[in-house]
């Protein structure tokens, strides 16, 4: 046989059996202990009435009512399933308790849909949700947002026409003025007391010749200290004892006299060079100085 039940109606046979249960184990705990009494009279309590088991109610199931309801003939597979439907809402209508629906076909056999008999639905229900640790929610894949993503491609488009504009400005001006000008930088660490005295550690060269910037890169390297170093000021300078070290560091004096022959004839561009200019021990006309910092 195959039945229907609501939510609300498996809810409530859930309920009025964990009662039942409830009910039986406080009976059970409620029975006195016969082995604090004397052996003597458990043997005659023995012997005088014997114990039975009673069944509970518990443990009896009352089979729910059934409806048997005839399929009437000549209905496609649409209106079966909607006439079984309207079936079982008039019967839970009509019976305020749980209630099983059979369809019979006209031929007087039992319509089988594919469901499972209502009491076996209801235990394995029950054992299920009573056993069974509840589901993991699943975390949800996050998206971008569009307004994000239309965000990016406006900023990337500005950056594109920038860069294009600036590529353009400088295709107006002559290879031989772009040759002339040069900009300089240069990384200290601290030397004597507290690293209070500074000594250069890196210079880095760089050229307005062509647009590609691989090859305005003049000169970038690390310098070797002859002094004691107190103070990498690694946190400003980025520069830290293996790169110092490393054979690829240059000796002061060679640094000096290469960074003195590139900047013959040149326009000086920087930010503060009088102090790079003076780790180089190096100077420069002050007609050919650009500084940021004026």
């Amino acid at each position: 046989m195959s039945g229907f039940y609501s939510k609300k109606s498996r809810a409530e046979m859930r309920k009025r059996k964990r009662k039942n249960d409830k009910v039986t184990s406080q009976s059970q705990s409620q029975r006195p202990d016969r082995s604090s009494r004397p052996e003597s009279e458990n043997t005659d309590m023995r012997t005088e009435a014997p114990e039975t088991n009673l069944p509970t109610t518990s443990t009896q199931r009352q089979p729910a009512p059934t409806t048997r309801v005839s399929i009437p003939p000549d209905l496609t597979s649409t209106q079966a399933r909607k006439f079984r439907k309207d079936a079982r809402r008039t019967a839970r209508k009509e019976h305020s308790a749980p209630h099983v629906v059979v369809f019979l076909n006209p031929d007087g056999s039992v319509f089988n849909d594919g469901t499972i008999n209502a009491d076996t639905t209801e235990t394995t229900q029950t054992d299920t949700t009573e056993n069974t640790p509840p589901p993991k929610k699943k975390k949800r894949k996050e998206f971008p947002r569009i307004n994000d993503l239309l965000a990016e491609q406006v900023t990337e488009k500005k950056r594109l026409e920038k860069q294009k504009s600036l590529e353009s400005q400088q295709a107006k001006i002559p290879l031989e003025t772009r040759d002339l000008h040069v900009a300089l930088d240069c990384e200290m660490v601290g030397t004597g007391i507290d690293g209070k005295n500074s000594a250069l550690a890196r210079v880095s060269l760089i050229g307005w010749g062509g647009l590609d910037v691989q090859t305005q890169v003049l000169l970038d390297t690390f310098v070797k200290v002859p002094e004691r170093i107190t103070d990498f000021r690694t946190w400003v300078s980025g520069v830290r004892a293996k790169n110092i070290n490393a054979d690829t560091a240059m000796e002061l004096h060679a640094c000096r006299n290469m960074v003195g022959k590139l900047l013959k004839g040149k326009i000086l561009i920087g930010h503060s060079l009088s102090n790079d200019l003076k780790a180089l021990m190096l100077d420069h006309p002050r007609r050919d100085v650009r500084d940021t910092a004026r």
